[in-house]
């Protein structure tokens, strides 16, 4: 064992060396130090001065919105033919799909080309929902020219607020309520005459006309102390069998009278107030009619607007009653409008006249997003939608 160490630790000694540097060799020298190129950097050297670029000011605008935007896209020339061969082709089904890694301006790219080719292409028309007054759930959508939509929900809503302030305004008048007192007096005048012509006819037969636990009926009357006064029970027990035959006759003949009367007294009633209604329908008219005209008037060539505007005045016509009753602070809590909902116009696109179709960008293209979804309004814990 000591003999193999000893032939072990002479190797390790004569395989061991100390590197000595080697003090006169020579450093190595700088490129531009070489004699060969002196020449040529004497002639590309550059000065001071022309190593920065000092900018004209008042070239510079105060502030960069007014600048448009760079659309070359530099490096970018065929991914911009792509994108730009792909919106060219004149067929639906088609897609185009950019990838590359972030920052390299692939969203710019396909939101400039897509902009600049849909302001080349005609702007789609506007669309409004309005009620229905024949189906309800069925809301009338009316199509308008590009930008009209606004317009058109506005003087609608304004056409609307004026009727109402004619209708009160008209309502409130003293003819009007002149003409409501003239009807009415004149139907009281045609019952009190046909009460009195049935109170006489009693009178000749020795009945009276009394009211009696809320109703009407007629009671046999006597001359007692040189005054008309009624018959008790007594004194028609006292009468013989053929004279209380006849006054029995008597009350049954006439009380089937009255109740004829009273039937034509309802019809008197009835009559009056259908003439009220008529006459608070013609004065309904004469202020609906000259606004729907100034509206169809406006849009002649809107399809399915007459009929629309038709069903619109005859329901504030028909139900002016109910119109002038509402409440001033009644309104929808869902959209702070005083207009009532059946009354009003809900945009559902509008563009601006002119500006190409729109280029929509969705984030995040759920069913909700891409399709929409009927909106809800809580009122009193239910749940109530409409168009």
């Amino acid at each position: 064992m000591t003999q193999r160490l000893d032939q072990i630790n002479p190797s390790l000694t004569t395989n061991t060396t100390t590197a000595v540097p080697d003090a006169q060799q020579p450093l190595l020298s700088s490129a531009f130090e070489q004699s060969e190129i002196q020449t040529t950097l004497e002639n590309t050297r550059l000065k001071a001065t022309q190593l920065t670029h000092i900018p004209n000011y008042a070239n510079i605008p105060a502030s960069t919105r007014r600048i448009k935007p760079l659309n070359n896209f530099l490096g970018q020339d065929r991914a911009r033919a792509s994108v730009e061969a792909g919106i060219a082709l004149p067929y639906s089904g088609y897609n185009i799909f950019a990838v590359g890694t972030a920052g390299l301006g692939k969203r710019t790219m396909v939101k400039r080309l897509l902009q600049q080719h849909a302001k080349s292409m005609p702007t789609p028309n506007d669309w409004v929902y309005v009620n229905n007054f024949k189906h309800p759930r069925q809301p009338i959508a009316l199509q308008l020219p590009a930008g009209q939509a606004p317009k058109f929900q506005s003087l609608l809503h304004q056409t609307w607020q004026t009727i109402l302030k004619q209708l009160e305004r008209r309502f409130t008048a003293e003819t009007y309520h002149n003409r409501i007192e003239m009807i009415r007096q004149q139907a009281g005048d045609e019952q009190q005459q046909a009460l009195i012509e049935l109170t006489s006819e009693g009178e000749e037969l020795d009945l009276k006309l009394i009211a009696q636990e809320d109703e009407h009926c007629f009671v046999p009357v006597h001359l007692k102390n040189d005054k008309m006064q009624e018959m008790s029970k007594e004194d028609i027990n006292a009468l013989d069998s053929k004279t209380r035959a006849e006054i029995a006759s008597n009350i049954r003949y006439m009380n089937k009278k009255l109740e004829r009367l009273g039937l034509h007294l309802g019809d008197l009633e009835d009559d009056a107030r259908d003439k009220v209604q008529d006459l608070n329908r013609d004065i309904a008219k004469q202020v609906v009619m000259p606004r729907i005209d100034i509206i169809q008037n406006k849009y002649p060539s809107v399809e399915g607007l007459t009929e629309y505007l038709q069903y619109y005045a005859e329901d504030i016509i028909n139900n002016v009653e109910f119109v002038l009753e509402q409440e001033e602070d009644d309104f929808r809590p869902g959209t702070f409008s005083r207009i009532p909902a059946r009354y009003q116009a809900n945009i559902i696109v509008t563009h601006k006249p002119n500006s190409g179709v729109p280029v929509i960008f969705e984030d995040f293209p759920t069913h909700y997003n891409l399709l929409g979804h009927v909106e809800q309004l809580t009122q009193n814990g239910t749940i109530t939608t409409d168009f």
